[in-house]
């Protein structure tokens, strides 16, 4: 015996609406379908499982024996499916389970993490895993729900939705300046000692610096201490060592508490973006959706 499981189980809703009912017009209204169709979604499935279920008169429907054996089937089939429809539904409308972040180390600890603690409390279902690398983020983001990248465009082969503009600055601390000139052109930074992004950020070699109304000036960086991390930098700066060029919402509590001052502020490199990116998806799990969402309140 062929069996069709979505005829049969639209069949068997109706031959179950109609057991409980005891009426073929009740359970069609119940149903939201004609009686006619109920009656031949009735004899659709007797003739698809060779046994007479239903008996009926002009005044009353009589389950037969076996009728009453197969709707205690049908009705634990029913009870699951709609279990199961609920369980999608709630999945589908609750930030629920986990999701694998990927954020380069400093973006995290200045932007990222005080947005997944405030997500993490208002909903207590949802699980984030983050992974903190500067690591070309392209490379690992095939293993990461979502991916913050720092780039000047995002790859196209992900959805990318925009988070911020990464300013940047050079920096210094006062007592820096108190033992070397503070430099007044870009050309000056070649003779004073730098503190330099190691990975990703080419500072640490030979940089071009564009100004809104001058030519751009080539530079070759002086590099006395190299770091894979923004952070590492902050500090070796604030200490004295050097003029670090970092991101400016890594910089600017520090410059705003005078432990740092700002060189060069008209001049700067090529301009970058941070960006979340996810896999291209029609429909998109809710607990990523509320993620990405969570991520629009950075740039504020």
């Amino acid at each position: 015996m062929k069996s069709n499981i979505q005829n049969n189980l639209k069949a068997m809703a109706v031959f179950a609406k109609v057991v409980e009912t005891q009426s073929y017009t009740m359970a069609a209204n119940a149903l939201q379908i004609s009686k006619s169709l109920a009656s031949k979604e009735i004899y659709w499935l007797e003739q698809e499982l060779g046994v007479k279920l239903l008996h009926r008169t002009t005044r009353k429907v009589h389950i037969t024996e076996v009728g009453l054996a197969y709707y205690r089937y049908c009705e634990r089939i029913l009870t699951e499916l709609d279990g199961a429809n609920a369980m999608i539904e709630k999945q589908q409308s609750e930030p629920t389970g986990l999701v694998k972040v990927l954020s380069p180390i400093s973006f995290a600890h200045f932007k990222l993490i005080p947005v997944v603690n405030q997500l993490l409390a208002e909903h207590p279902k949802l699980q984030i895993d983050l992974e903190l690398s500067d690591q070309d983020a392209t490379l690992l983001a095939p293993n990461f729900d979502v991916s913050i990248i720092i780039s000047e465009r995002p790859p196209e082969s992900y959805v990318a939705k925009k988070l911020m503009d990464i300013d940047w600055v050079f920096c210094a601390s006062p007592n820096f300046f108190k033992k070397h000139s503070r430099p007044k052109q870009p050309e000056q930074l070649a003779h004073v000692d730098c503190l330099t992004y190691r990975q990703r950020h080419p500072v640490h070699h030979s940089i071009t610096l564009r100004h809104q109304n001058k030519e751009p000036v080539n530079i070759d960086i002086n590099s006395k201490f190299r770091c894979n991390t923004s952070t590492a930098l902050l500090e070796a700066a604030i200490s004295g060592l050097g003029i670090a060029y970092l991101p400016k919402f890594i910089a600017q509590p520090a410059i705003n508490d005078n432990k740092l001052t700002s060189i060069l502020d008209d001049w700067y490199l090529q301009p970058e973006s941070a960006y979340a990116i996810y896999q291209a998806s029609h429909f998109m799990l809710p607990k990523v959706r509320v993620l990405v969402e969570g991520l629009e309140s950075i740039h504020r």
